[in-house]
């Protein structure tokens, strides 16, 4: 399984130089923040080597793209959490969990 990943990821550096190579950072931006298990950086770093004045353009378009795959991949949970019943947890329950991360975050 990990040389598949190591596989996939030369796979995705490959196209640094490539008339894709935006295309393609921003859909791995975008499943990266769902799903996808090969972050951006990479291949952000072949590009901004081989044109290191598009550093901003890019860094633009990465964070442009994760923000959009984090919204998709947050309404895309509130529709799994509404089809899935409740497992087990009550109101009392869920609410005792909120005020003991609650006030550890506080106290943190």
């Amino acid at each position: 399984m990990l040389n598949l990943l190591h596989e996939f990821k030369e796979w995705v550096v490959g196209f640094s130089d490539s008339p894709w190579a935006i295309f393609v950072l921003a859909i791995n931006s975008f499943t990266e923040s769902i799903f996808n298990p090969i972050p951006s950086d990479p291949l952000i770093l072949g590009m901004a080597a081989i044109n290191p004045g598009s550093v901003f353009w890019l860094a633009l378009v990465a964070t442009v793209a994760s923000v959009a795959g984090a919204v998709v991949g947050w309404m895309g949970g509130i529709e799994v959490r509404s089809a899935v019943p409740y497992s087990g947890f009550s109101d009392w329950t869920r609410g005792t969990i909120f005020l003991v991360g609650r006030g550890f975050v506080l106290s943190w």
